[in-house]
């Protein structure tokens, strides 16, 4: 949001020759600051999630973060459906929209000779710059590593054996996506 205003305030004040370099740089910041809360969004989101049965609790499982709400029932249907609402639009929108940002752009990505992109590598070098031409999505790939284990991970058989069982798989298998891939370029 303070990047928003503070974009607004240089347009109304600053040279217009400048403006497309301004809105790259609140683009940049505005990436930075998304990718930077991403993973405790997954983590909060899917905390709603995370139920467990308490001894002498009869009236079902109650929810991890708040014991005093029952799970799948009264508020906490409520707030279940909020956080599918927040689900779609967060943890699942926020790699969709940097996947059609990408794309949109991709004829720019690597292209030296393209007019706009100095202004894409500036705005968006940071999410593709990294990796060969052909893997200019890798950081979805990225992202998605980061919800799985900050988020997902933490309802994917909870307080068991299972779950550093489940997360050394997934790291392996990204360590295998990664090392066959070979997408970064040095």
């Amino acid at each position: 949001m303070s990047a928003g205003i503070a974009l607004c305030m240089s347009n109304i004040v600053g040279k217009t020759e400048m403006k497309q370099h301004r809105s790259a740089q609140a683009t940049k910041i505005l990436l930075l600051l998304i990718l930077f809360v991403y993973p405790g969004l997954c983590t909060g989101v899917f905390t709603m999630f995370r139920c467990q049965t308490i001894p002498g609790v009869d009236d079902g499982q109650v929810l991890v973060a708040d014991f005093s709400l029952r799970c799948a029932q009264g508020e906490h249907v409520m707030y279940g459906g909020v956080a599918f609402a927040f689900m779609g639009l967060y943890v699942f929108g926020i790699p969709l929209a940097i996947l059609m940002v990408l794309k949109k752009n991709r004829k720019h990505l690597y292209d030296v000779n393209s007019p706009k992109h100095e202004e894409v590598l500036y705005s968006l070098g940071g999410l593709y710059s990294q990796y060969e031409e052909r893997y200019w999505w890798f950081e979805i790939a990225i992202i998605i590593h980061k919800m799985f284990m900050t988020g997902a991970l933490c309802i994917i058989a909870s307080g068991t054996t299972a779950q550093p069982l489940v997360a050394t798989l997934f790291q392996l298998i990204f360590l295998l996506l990664v090392l066959k891939a070979a997408p970064y370029d040095s």
